[in-house]
């Protein structure tokens, strides 16, 4: 971001409090413990109250963690302040100097009873503090100043509108299928099969950021493809255009050479001259275009790997120069190829909004996306009261991982929270030092767009500050895997002072220190029979050509074999933070400590298989399959369906072939044959026994008794079978404060099986298990932490 100010080392308990702050902070250094330190700040010195200060993250989880760490906050501050209070001598500087450095400034600048009234009154009052995801402060807005803005009262927000989408997609899906069939133009159906996006759910679930986003899509063309192809190779330092000069006067100077080390025999003096003219007339042409044959042929490097005449010297640079042009011209190739295709999703996106938002319109329903564009909207209208009431309101915002925001929550924030500079042009009555915008965030994480955020927001922020700030120290790693990631992200010798263009976009990733008191240094892996350094690459060497799915099931094999010998000989040792040790009992590496990032399920289930046949268990955390498209989930219907109908013989039947009454196969087959009368009627009085149970304390007591105390499992995923039991008795528990009756709680349940809604609390559960091996993938495992991390696959 060179094109904003340069950014300072965060000092907390310096930096003014009002206009706008960004503040960059990389994973492991302090990002939440700096948010409690400024909202401390905020309520002894702005004097500001719980609900005026408004924080903003983007998950539920993330708000209760957040108010958990501002509660230790402020209990560990009342308890100081209150010592202070009650103490008869009064701090010295010495004292003050061991202190955290806000409490220690807060201390010398502020009134002691004051701020201890202050902050006694903030914990009784943090239960109302404004500590909201984005999609709940826009709710909040919305629901609280709505009389006063405007807003329609009438909309009914949906947690869910997927199935309109769905609806949309598979409209225009029809569509182009009509075509097809009525005017026997089949050209477009044929060119969306071949890609898979002739099926709605896959073209859905491809394309779901952009039909859901506010901006527009922009479609490259053939004309911007091939500008774009010739650009970016000419600002390439390696395929720049002054290459072909160079390298042809190279060649040119050094001809004699390349003719008696390389044109020798007969056979050489029948086709290498020719060759070597070939590379000559292209390196004079000077186009971004493939080498002919004959010159890559002359180019191979089999002929001068062995010469010590300074022959490699000359041609492999040049032989790089042609590759990186292959490449280029192969990437330009392939976009080329899609614009007819993208073409047609461009429509297809277009198509897919319009429909959504007239289907909205008529149903009277707004999603949260929604709250968020309405609020939006309406700020940015001439002369609203909204942005003042807001302002009031919410003198004060912390923004945390602001990267995740997009244009038009930013938009919210910039009506808001004026930089200082626009507030002093606007007069706004001295509000320029009431009002302050703090976004905390790490722009290398911005282009991943995760949760929609988009780069050039984060961008246009930086360039909107009033301060920039970095927080540069980690916390959390051991000081080798901090110099590892140093070297790695600067794309560059740290000690150079030259970063390369790493993540492009204009970010420049700046150098973060590292620390004997991180927390990972105080128990570092010791591997007896493996000095490695924290960072490794493994390179899976190939005797033989091999296809992509072998190759995989190797690099899993070894993976799979590393794990089960780190767990068997490596360990943790707690060491002091001089590096001595501490104890002597070491605690040796357990699965919990170990995490495998993967792309998708497909690559996840490569692994799990392989680790299961080595005896490994594992459990996959990015699981977002709905709890009740499960197996277990209409097992659980069968089951209760025939228990709730016990006059029924065929459906008490088929409860009774649920794993969950532990019966056998032979079992099973003389029940249902009715094989043995006395086995039967034994098996029913079960059944009529459970229905009493039910009736007494609830199905979820029927799937308990049952899972304690007749449950078999079977199969390979028993592990997830037993979890999703599990889930399903607490849904359903819950279900039945709404659903009282069992005739209803069964109809809800078909329902929810048949007709299946997105909610994340039917997410499936995780293996009950937490000592398993992780496997995540890359965007799940963003804020997570692993002691041990395998990244397999990560070359393609």
């Amino acid at each position: 971001m060179s094109d904003s100010k340069p950014a300072l080392q965060l000092n907390v308990p310096a930096m003014p409090l009002h206009g706008r702050h960004l503040i960059e902070a990389s994973a492991g250094t302090g990002k939440t413990y700096n948010i409690t330190r400024l909202y401390l700040r905020l309520l002894l010195e702005k004097h500001l109250t719980v609900k005026e200060i408004l924080v903003m993250t983007f998950t539920k989880a993330a708000t209760e963690e957040i108010k958990g760490r501002i509660s230790a906050t402020l209990r560990e501050a009342a308890g100081l302040w209150q010592n202070v209070k009650d103490s008869e001598h009064a701090l010295t500087e010495a004292d003050l100097e061991t202190l955290d450095p806000v409490f220690s400034h807060l201390l010398r600048t502020c009134d002691v009873d004051d701020s201890l009234a202050r902050i006694k009154a903030a914990q009784l009052e943090l239960d109302d503090a404004s500590v909201f995801t984005i999609h709940g402060f826009c709710q909040h807005v919305i629901g609280q100043l709505a009389f006063n803005s405007g807003f329609a009262m009438s909309l009914n927000l949906s947690k869910d509108t997927s199935d309109l989408y769905l609806q949309a997609t598979e409209d225009w899906i029809r569509k182009i299928s009509r075509r097809a069939l009525v005017e026997g133009n089949n050209e477009d159906f044929l060119l969306l099969a071949k890609y898979g996006w002739h099926v709605p759910e896959r073209l859905l679930s491809t394309f779901n950021g952009s039909i859901r986003s506010s901006l527009t899509p922009i479609l490259l063309n053939e004309e911007s493809i091939e500008s774009a192809f010739i650009s970016d190779l000419e600002n390439n330092p390696n395929t720049e255009a002054g290459h072909f000069s160079s390298y042809l006067n190279l060649i040119e100077s050094n001809e004699d050479l390349l003719y008696a080390q390389l044109i020798k025999t007969p056979a050489h003096k029948k086709t290498r001259p020719a060759e070597l003219e070939a590379l000559k007339t292209w390196l004079k042409q000077g186009d971004y275009a493939l080498a002919p044959a004959e010159a890559l042929a002359f180019l191979d490097g089999r002929r001068y790997a062995r010469n010590t005449s300074g022959v490699k010297e000359i041609l492999s640079p040049i032989k790089i120069f042609t590759k990186e042009i292959e490449t280029a011209v192969q990437e330009k190739e392939a976009a080329l190829e899609q614009v007819p295709v993208f073409t047609l999703i461009n429509d297809a996106i277009a198509f897919i909004k319009q429909r959504v938002a007239k289907q909205k319109k008529q149903l009277g329903v707004i999603d949260f996306d929604d709250l968020i564009a309405m609020l939006a909207d309406e700020v940015s209208k001439p002369h609203n009261t909204l942005v003042a009431q807001l302002r009031k309101n919410f003198p004060v915002a912390l923004i945390d991982e602001f990267q995740d925001t997009d244009a038009k929550q930013y938009a919210i924030l910039d009506a808001v929270y004026p930089s200082a500079n626009v507030a002093k042009d606007d007069a706004l009555d001295g509000e320029d030092n009431k009002t302050a915008l703090l976004m905390i965030g790490d722009p290398k994480q911005a282009i991943y767009r995760f949760r929609g955020g988009d780069i050039f927001t984060y961008l246009k922020a930086g360039r909107q500050a009033d301060y920039r700030w970095v927080m540069n120290t980690n916390w959390r790693s051991v000081s080798g895997m901090v110099k590892a990631y140093n070297r790695l992200f600067y794309g560059a010798p740290v000690a150079s002072n030259a970063p390369a263009e790493v993540f492009g976009f204009d970010i420049r990733y700046t150098p973060v220190l590292h620390t004997k008191h991180a927390s990972a240094a105080k128990q570092p892996l010791e591997d007896p029979n493996n000095e490695r350094s924290a960072m490794n690459y493994v390179s899976m060497g190939l005797e033989e050509k091999q296809d992509a799915n072998t190759m995989r099931r190797n690099m899993a094999q070894w993976i799979a074999q590393e794990i089960y010998r780190l767990l068997n000989e490596a360990s943790f040792v707690k060491r002091s933070h001089d590096g001595g040790e501490v104890s002597p009992k070491r605690e040796p590496v357990r699965p919990a400590d170990i995490a495998i990032l993967v792309k998708d399920r497909t690559e996840a289930n490569v692994i799990k298989q392989v680790l299961q046949q080595k005896g490994l268990a594992s459990v996959y955390l990015s699981d977002r399959s709905n709890l009740f498209l499960t197996p277990q989930a209409k097992d659980v219907f069968r089951l209760l369906n025939g228990i709730w109908h016990a006059s029924d013989n065929s459906k008490v039947a088929s409860s009774l072939a649920s794993p969950l009454w532990g019966y056998s196969p032979d079992t099973l087959i003389s029940l249902l044959y009715h094989e043995d009368d006395e086995q039967w009627d034994e098996a029913y009085e079960r059944v009529l026994r459970l229905r009493d149970v039910w009736l007494q304390k609830g199905c979820m007591s029927v799937l308990l008794h049952l899972l304690q105390t007749r449950y078999q499992p079977v199969g390979v995923d028993v592990e997830r079978a037993l979890t999703n039991y599990q889930h399903l008795a607490e849904v359903l528990e819950k279900a039945s404060t709404t659903q009282p009756r069992p005739e209803q709680l069964l109809d809800w349940l078909h329902k929810q099986i048949y007709q299946p809604e997105s909610d994340e609390e039917m997410t499936l559960r995780l293996e009950s298990d937490s000592q398993l091996i992780r496997l995540i993938t890359q965007h799940g495992s963003k804020g997570l932490e692993y002691p041990i991390v395998f990244v397999p696959f990560a070359s393609g």
